[in-house]
């Protein structure tokens, strides 16, 4: 659908372009098609690597160039239609100002249980609401079934590995057991916020420079690490980022990591999270692990790749002698196997021995009654299975899941009453205010304390989909109109302070916001653009039977 919705756009682009009169000729295509670095060797564009790509990708070259061609064309459409559009500093300045100020709010948390006393399930209600939902109380479809296992744990004990062959496997992967160097280090952030100018980045820097000399005149690089590292993870660590080898740090801290002494101390590295100082703890050289220290490790590899080579071998001899036995049952009664059971289960309640294998579980539920399985792998091992009951969906009598219908009718009805409690206590706090409000409901309020507007969660205080309603909330506007469903509860908001934004930032944020709102700006006015061309056009969408 999406597809389709995209090449009918595509079609009414064309339309306009050439109701505009704009074209496109071969030498626009021809010179966009050179510029593309990816058809280019040594910095010249190179036929062969283009067609080698083009047909990589399924496309000849005359369909490629089709859609550079519609790229070009729908371009300069976008030139026209958005050159009028423009950010202006006075609306960059109230974005910056949107996010970068901080709101303190009030809310109440009306949840469902203050509520549940005033709900009274007569009899007669409780059946009405079960008749008009009925299919939500349906069950699962269930099955019994009885299996033969063959698990990897009792072939375990058949399968030795002595020290010989654990050595020989030792002696071929020794690359297997080789140990990279390692760093243990500890170090001190300071954090470089988006948007800081150079000034004040100077400044961070000549703030971590101070901590590398206090570091190497002897002050405990722990103790300084509490006192002034940003970075939440290790901070508290006295600065331990623990061991670690190469790939794991951004480069530039792996780099400097990797070129200090034991005991060193770095000078600032700058990454992308800000100033780091590092001090080396402990340098862990390359080695080779000893055999007697992975000899148990081989041993269990060895035995599980056997046990899974010799598991299907003996599970096939089995399947085939159950055949000519004439199923599960025959076979127990000549080979005195035992055969176990497990169920009534449904989807949701499966058993420990299906447990993690989903192709088995699928496999069982797709069994009618009295069909046996293929070999089935599960975690522990090869079940074949026989489905000896199978009870299909079905709605159940009223009397039968009574207190489940009276569980979720008393939910529901909860959730009604509270909210509209919630709804009464916003209108009484437009009066008197949230607090005296919902006090008189015997409900307490609590504050969010400060937090930017662009905070997911406002700062932990409130869930997402409550935190993201309260971006309208201002001195002007102090009341969110409706509560807001989260969970169990309904959350009523109103703004209690606010605080400006440092403009300090606002200048070396300013191009990037600008950007941001003109981006806005066009896709607000393409989306209406092509809506007005959709209801001028006729469209016909014909789909094959």
């Amino acid at each position: 659908e999406k597809v389709l919705e995209g090449l009918i756009d595509q079609a009414l682009m064309r339309q306009e372009a050439a109701r505009l009169g704009l074209v496109v000729s071969d030498k626009e295509v021809q010179e966009a098609i050179l510029s593309i670095p990816q058809f280019k060797t040594n910095g010249n564009f190179d036929k062969n690597r283009y067609l080698r790509l083009l047909a990589s990708q399924r496309l000849t070259p005359m369909e490629f160039e089709e859609q550079v061609k519609d790229q070009i064309l729908f371009e300069k459409l976008r030139q026209i239609f958005f050159a009028p559009l423009a950010a202006t500093t006075p609306e960059t300045r109230q974005l910056y100002q949107y996010e970068n100020g901080e709101i303190n709010l009030t809310f109440a948390k009306v949840k469902d249980q203050l509520c549940r006393k005033k709900v009274k399930a007569e009899e007669q209600e409780l059946q009405a609401y079960f008749e008009k939902d009925k299919e939500r109380y349906k069950t699962r479809p269930k099955v019994k079934i009885r299996y033969l296992a063959l698990l990897e744990k009792d072939l375990a004990k058949e399968v030795k590995i002595d020290e010989a062959q654990a050595k020989k496997y030792y002696e071929q992967h020794l690359d297997q057991y080789k140990v990279e160097e390692k760093r243990q280090a500890r170090h001190i952030l300071l954090t470089v916020q988006s948007g800081t100018d150079e000034a004040e980045e100077a400044k961070i820097k000549a703030k971590a420079q101070k901590l590398a000399q206090r570091a190497r005149k002897g002050e405990d690089f722990a103790k300084l690490a509490k006192e002034y590292s940003q970075d939440p993870g290790s901070a508290s660590k006295g600065g331990d980022l623990g061991t670690f080898g190469r790939g794991v740090m951004v480069k530039p801290f792996e780099e400097a990591a990797f070129a200090l002494k034991e005991g060193e101390v770095s000078d600032p590295v700058r990454t992308p999270f800000g100033w780091h100082v590092i001090k080396m703890e402990k340098i862990i050289a390359a080695h080779q692990r000893p055999f007697k220290e992975v000899k148990g490790a081989i041993v269990n590899k060895l035995r599980r790749e056997r046990v899974n080579a010799l598991i299907w071998d003996r599970a096939q001899k089995i399947y085939e002698e159950i055949i000519e036995a004439g199923g599960l049952d025959g076979y127990a009664q000549l080979k005195k196997a035992k055969l176990k059971e497990e169920g009534p289960f449904a989807m949701n309640q499966i058993p420990p021995i299906l447990g993690g294998s989903t192709s088995a579980i699928n496999a069982v539920f797709a069994l009618t009654k009295g069909e046996m399985s293929s070999l089935l792998r599960v975690k522990d091992g090869i079940l074949v299975v026989e489905v000896t009951d199978k009870e299909p969906p079905r709605i159940p009598e009223f009397s039968q899941i009574k207190k489940r219908v009276l569980r979720d009718y008393t939910a529901e009805k909860s959730a009604e009453i509270c909210g509209d409690l919630a709804k009464k206590i916003i209108m009484e706090a437009k009066e008197k205010g949230l607090t005296k409000a919902a006090k008189a409901h015997g409900i307490s309020t609590s504050e969010t304390g400060f937090f930017k507007r662009t905070s997911p969660a406002a700062g932990g205080k409130l869930p997402m989909e409550v935190a993201k309603m309260t971006k309208g909330l201002y001195a002007k506007r102090p009341l969110l109109e409706e509560p807001v469903r989260s969970g169990d509860a309904w959350f009523v908001l109103a703004f209690k302070a606010a605080k400006e934004a440092d403009m300090d930032g606002f200048a070396a944020s300013e191009e990037a916001l600008k950007k941001r709102i003109l981006n806005d700006k066009e896709n607000m006015a393409f989306s209406q653009w092509l809506k007005t061309l959709r209801e001028r056009a006729e469209i016909e969408k014909r789909q094959k039977p």
